[in-house]
């Protein structure tokens, strides 16, 4: 799937707004061809960003995340914490962090 940077955002928070919301994990998520939706299987990691960064001849290092806040695996970052999180309380907590870090993301790109 090829994406632009502010696309690759812009879908990362649609799914991460209905993570933030149920508290599921990102197999579940609506918009996967196998739960009904559009976007097929092919997306890599099942992340957008990740999308993204692996048609760039850069790879991982023009990440929209990375290039703001790192790695996202990086330990106790907000997604870190989200996949090692076992509660769905707290998977939500963590899911809106890394949702506002999406949005700041988007702010930045739409404002240069």
């Amino acid at each position: 799937m090829k994406l632009t940077e502010i696309e690759s955002v812009e879908k990362s928070i649609e799914q991460w707004e209905w993570l933030a919301e149920t508290g599921k994990d990102k197999a579940e998520w609506p918009g996967w061809v196998w739960n009904g939706g559009q976007y097929d299987a092919d997306v890599r990691a099942g992340c957008f960003l990740c999308e993204y960064a692996k048609g760039q001849p850069e790879g991982g290092r023009v990440c929209p995340y990375y290039k703001k806040y790192g790695f996202c695996e990086e330990a106790y970052s907000p997604y870190w914490r989200w996949v090692h999180t076992a509660t769905i309380r707290i998977k939500k907590e963590y899911a809106r962090q890394f949702l506002e870090q999406l949005k700041e993301i988007l702010k930045s790109l739409e404002g240069r």
